[in-house]
């Protein structure tokens, strides 16, 4: 048996920016994302997600045509011949796709059976990056049954090309915090490490939204494509907070101003449901800062994750509606081997 985790990831500021270029500063979070691999008898390869309550049995052919399929379906929709929501038809064909990829340009030859288990200790769908943490566990623990730990740029594109199948078209951010672990500032030109954070991050969650990242980013993009000066706006905010992660002596009343203009932004492109904002209304009215730290929402009253900076307790926030309150911390490590028993291979 063999366990590899993946750290979950929060985004501090520059959601939805990053993917037009701008900056974003993002951190590896003490959340994982594991994957248990068994070998098994014959040649079926199991996933299991019982965080979703799927499970599916693959052989090779299946997988390899799987693969086609969706690798087709993402040109068409590169192509603008159909929209993001249409490229898989389910969460668990993301993880055969990632396998895929994985056995056909590292273990082509291989024919024997394994079980791989994956889950999380975080909410999934919600802005912490589960989609890039879980698939980074799954191909860890892939390299190690197989003999191949693979170089961490591998691992990062293998990551990436399953990403693509449900964010449509991710800027990458994901796939490098939970594969690098860490605190960076992050952009496709390259990333720069700022110094891990020192205190904990005092999280709200608001609710699974509706609709996915993939949906609510072309929605946005549509409305606020790549040239709008908006995602201007947000580079300076992240270049201001940027400022405050490299000074010596960090001005607490400063993060509240960059996070209260960030909140702002987010309710122009309109990712923040009325739900979400009365909640960081209150926030703000006692003195407070709040934003939601992933896409949001374009549909629904859930956004997902909410990051908060006050003194009042969060469950004072959450009391008589949904949201809960999660405390997390820095990571420094990004995706990498939990447990094995000894047993070198499957193959």
């Amino acid at each position: 048996m063999i366990v590899a985790k993946a750290p979950a990831k929060l985004i501090i500021t520059g959601e939805h920016a990053v993917v037009h270029g701008r900056s974003a500063i993002v951190t590896a979070i003490d959340r994982f994302a594991s994957t248990t691999l068994t070998p098994m008898e014959g040649g079926t390869i199991r996933i299991e997600l019982p965080g979703l309550g799927e499970t599916e049995d693959f052989t090779r052919e299946r997988l390899a045509s799987l693969r086609r399929t969706l690798t087709e379906r993402y040109r068409a929709f590169r192509e603008g011949r159909i929209g993001v929501e249409k490229i898989l038809d389910r969460p668990i064909d993301r993880f055969a796709y990632g396998v895929a990829l994985f056995l056909e340009g590292y273990a082509p030859d291989t024919d024997r059976g394994f079980l791989l288990r994956i889950d999380t200790d975080f909410p999934g769908g919600s802005g912490l990056g589960s989609s890039a943490a879980t698939v980074a566990s799954m191909i860890v623990a892939l390299s190690h049954a197989f003999g191949h730990p693979l170089p961490i740029e591998a691992r990062d594109r293998l990551v990436f090309e399953t990403e693509k199948l449900c964010h449509g078209t991710p800027s990458g951010v994901d796939p490098y915090i939970v594969v690098h672990g860490g605190c960076v500032v992050y952009h496709r030109g390259g990333c720069k490490p700022l110094p891990p954070p020192t205190i904990p991050f005092r999280l709200i969650h608001t609710g699974r939204p509706t609709v996915t990242t993939g949906v609510t980013v072309a929605r946005v993009t549509e409305a606020f494509p790549p040239v709008d000066p908006i995602w201007n706006e947000f580079e300076a905010v992240a270049v201001a907070m940027e400022r405050l992660f490299l000074s010596e002596r960090p001005q607490e009343a400063e993060m509240i101003d960059l996070v209260r203009r960030n909140h702002r932004l987010l309710v122009q492109i309109g990712v923040v449901p009325q739900r979400v904002r009365a909640l960081i209304e209150a926030i703000e009215a006692e003195g407070g800062a709040a934003k939601i730290c992933g896409a949001g929402a374009v549909e629904g009253e859930q956004a997902g994750i909410v990051l908060t900076i006050t003194d009042h307790p969060l469950e004072d926030y959450c009391e008589g509606t949904p949201f809960s309150p999660l405390i997390v911390h820095g990571e420094p490590e990004g995706a990498r081997l939990a447990e094995s028993n000894g047993t070198p291979r499957t193959s």
